[in-house]
């Protein structure tokens, strides 16, 4: 998430942590996942405003 606030691509972010390039799955699976977190803070995020207005 780190990665997102700064513009920074996500599969960058893990490669720079982890030290090496990632593979090809490796990539699919961190932007699969990202793709799925940035969904359930989207879903949070309107389910707040329901429950809230």
């Amino acid at each position: 998430m780190q990665a997102l606030r700064k513009n920074q691509s996500t599969h960058q972010a893990v490669e720079s942590a982890l030290k090496r390039s990632l593979n090809n799955w490796e990539t699919k699976q961190v932007s699969d996942t990202t793709h799925q977190i940035i969904e359930l803070i989207e879903v949070e995020q309107k389910e707040n405003l329901i429950f809230e207005g």
